[in-house]
Parts: structure tokens; sequence; C-alpha cells
């Protein structure tokens, strides 16, 4: 569309009216592809807004054929290269999009950032479910990041992992267990050797008492070459 080619910022209102007045996918993918090539900053958080409505029903199974729609979405976000964007992006890349959507997704992620741990880390103390958590705790040990701002990253998540200790759901019990496990690992292979990463696995391990807990807390301990005198005080 040629208003987005001229960056007329005062047309995006009339291409957000448009927006919601046609019911084509393809019309609605241009659209929004449009008003971000704009690069209007107060258009951005409409845009996030309705990347987040659309992860929702990619989540929830209810997105029925309008993943075209979602790529316009990342597309658009990509123009603005903002931090703002990212835990929306994030989302996106942790669901089970196409592996076409997840390219633009994961390239709009690193037009923002190669190095992204904080805003990981940061994203961790936001997220709502362990499963958003591991993804990004994942998202930040395969990434550029140094290794100290992995460490932060990795020590959130852990910290989050034991905030509540208790669930009844069966699901949400193997995603915190997984979480803390695999949190611990993380700060064993980055050697994190800082007394708030070791507290945190101590209180795991106090937490944890099942064999693979134990195994991979011993071994996180042995990259860290930190074994203490509470290492040979627990039992399996």
């Amino acid at each position: 569309m040629v208003s987005g080619k001229l960056k007329l910022a005062k047309t995006s209102p009339l291409l957000k009216r448009l927006y919601t007045r046609v019911d084509s996918l393809n019309l609605k993918s241009n659209i929004v592809y449009n008003i971000g090539m704009i690069e209007n900053k107060e258009d951005m958080p409409y845009l996030i807004d309705e990347l987040r409505i659309y992860n929702i029903l990619q989540k929830d199974g209810k997105l029925a054929g309008k993943e075209q729609l979602v790529v316009g979405l990342i597309r658009a976000l990509d123009f603005y290269k903002s931090t703002d964007c990212f835990n929306v992006l994030l989302d996106s890349y942790l669901l089970s999009y196409s592996a076409k959507t997840r390219r633009y997704t994961e390239q709009a992620l690193l037009n923002i950032t190669n190095t992204p741990s904080l805003l990981c880390e940061k994203y961790m103390t936001q997220a709502r479910e362990y499963v958003a958590v591991s993804g990004a705790l994942k998202y930040s040990m395969n990434s550029a990041s140094q290794d100290s701002d992995k460490i932060a990253a990795a020590r959130t998540a852990l910290v989050v992992s034991l905030s509540v200790m208790t669930t009844a759901d069966a699901a949400v019990a193997d995603a915190q267990r997984m979480l803390r496990d695999d949190a611990t690992e993380a700060l064993g292979v980055l050697k994190a050797n800082d007394a708030e990463s070791l507290k945190s696995i101590e209180q795991k391990w106090d937490f944890d008492k099942s064999s693979k807990s134990f195994l991979i807390t011993v071994e996180a301990l042995q990259n860290i070459a930190t074994i203490g005198g509470f290492v040979s005080d627990l039992t399996l």
C-alpha cells in the first residue's frame, strides 16, 4: 500500500479503522504490515495488543487459520526494533506456530538484540506459566549474551520456580520441577559461584529430594567447583 511506503503517520488512524472493518485475512495482514512500515511509535502498543490477542488464541487452540495475520503483525513490529516488543514476540516464538512464522519471529527478536538475556530475565518475572519461563531460559542460554547476563537470567528462573512450592495440578508441578532442574543445570554450566545463585540451589535441594534432582544439583555444584558441607549432609 502506498500510504505505508510514503511513511505518512497521519494515515495510520485511517488504516486502523480499515483494519477493523475488513474481513479478508490477506487485507488485514497487509494493513497491519503497512501500519508498522509507517513506524509511528504511537501505533506500536496497538500492534502489540493485537499480537497478544492472537497469541492467546493460538495457545488455546482457537486461532483457526488466522496465522497469516499473525505474520503480518510480527513483520509490522519488526520495523520498530524496540525492546517494548520483546515480550510479545518471545511469546510468539515459544508458541507452536509454523516454521515460517517462527522464522519471522526469530528475525524480529534478533533485530531487537542478539544478547537478550537481561530482557529474558525481565520476561521471566512477568510470565504467568513455568513453561514460558523455561522457554525464555533456553532462549537466553542459546543466545550470544555474555555469561554474566545468562547467569542473571538462569538465577531468576530458579527463583521463579521456587516462588510457589506446592500445586494440586500435576502438569504445573511437573513444569515447575523441570524448570528448577533446568535452571540449576544452567547455573552449573555457567559456573555461577555467586552467593545468590548458590543459595537458590541449596534451597532447591532442600525442596527436591528425588534422585534425578539430587544428581542434577550435584553435577551443577561440581561444575561450579564449590561443593560445600551441605552436600554431604543430604541423602537420596
